[in-house]
């Protein structure tokens, strides 16, 4: 694979303005409206007990184990869940060598998609349940620049945050012949989208870093069909977002972002009488330039809180999700 070597340049210069506004800005934090910060968190991981260097994102597979895009140290780490002790066992360097790894995802099969961002490449790590350990990586998709973020829905079919091409492409899984299908893209008038997720009716959420957006495209629609439709959910006018760079999507059709230049994480619910989102409430404590969320089985909610060099997670009482891995992107 040929390295991306002016995107890879273009994107730390930008990710290293993007968190000296963070530390330094002089302009105050937007406050959660009609809702207090949720404080109580627990840490996964972080820089001193496993040596986290800005993790940008984190995914959870079905037996809770915590899969980390460590993005600083080019690798992916598995933190395995001990469903006995209740504890995470020894953490394991899933895949290295990669160039700023921007984005993890696992499917319902347990396969691992990671967005090797620096190599503009999407790569899957497959697992195979017979053997019990994970086969050779191969690359999903083609043509990508800096992809940024990715996400797998329950069908199997690939989503792409194409940042560098301002798309996102779709890799369709064709479960007869079991190999992917040609890709398409999805969304319309994208700048720098850096983040996707998929909810459990196949709607896909994209956090549009460019336009400080976040738009949701109906299940389905993509530009193979012709279909260009989407909706602002969240935005700078009216939601006060500043560089978005993660999303995340529950069961109940809760929206997390990762409001990333604001240092916080945004839960916007959604009412299923009114159909549609109620005002926002801010997660998780004393974050700094967050890039990554995602939801767990059970509801709860993990943060990867880049600028602390942390993963933490937040208990919820949501009720189930089915968010299929962590979508983030850095700018």
């Amino acid at each position: 694979m040929r390295f991306g070597r002016c995107s890879s340049a273009r994107f730390n210069a930008d990710r290293i303005l993007l968190m000296l506004s963070f530390l330094f800005s002089a302009t105050p934090l937007v406050h959660a409206q009609n809702g207090t910060p949720n404080v109580s968190q627990t840490v996964v991981a972080d820089s001193d007990s496993n040596g986290l260097s800005s993790p940008g994102a984190v995914a959870v597979g079905t037996d809770e184990n915590v899969f980390i895009a460590d993005t600083g140290n080019n690798r992916v780490l598995e933190e395995p869940w001990n469903s006995s002790t209740k504890a995470y066992g020894a953490q394991t360097v899933l895949v290295g060598n990669l160039l700023s790894p921007s984005s993890v995802a696992v499917s319902t099969s347990g396969n691992v998609f990671v967005a090797d961002t620096g190599n503009n490449r999407i790569i899957e790590i497959p697992w195979n349940h017979t053997s019990g350990t994970y086969g050779t990586p191969t690359e999903v998709g083609s043509g990508f620049d800096s992809p940024h973020g990715v996400a797998v829905a329950a069908g199997g079919d690939v989503y792409i945050a194409d940042t560098g091409n301002n798309r996102v492409v779709e890799v369709p899984w064709d479960r007869a012949k079991q190999t992917y299908g040609a890709q398409t893209t999805v969304g319309t008038n994208l700048l720098r989208p850096a983040a996707v997720a998929v909810d459990s009716g196949g709607k896909i959420y994209i956090a549009n870093l460019g336009n400080g957006s976040v738009v949701e495209v109906p299940a389905g629609c993509n530009a193979a069909k012709s279909c260009t439709s989407q909706t602002t959910v969240a935005s700078q006018e009216n939601n006060g977002l500043a560089n978005p760079t993660g999303v995340a999507v529950g069961q109940s059709g809760n929206l997390y972002i990762a409001d990333t230049g604001n240092n916080r994480v945004i839960l916007l619910p959604w009412n299923t009488s009114t159909n549609a989102y109620g005002a926002l409430k801010e997660i998780g404590s004393q974050l700094i330039g967050p890039e990554g969320v995602v939801l767990n089985s059970m509801g709860n909610v993990y943060i990867a809180d880049t600028g602390n060099s942390r993963v933490i997670k937040i208990a919820q009482s949501n009720g189930p999700s089915r968010n299929r891995g962590g979508f983030r992107m850095r700018p």
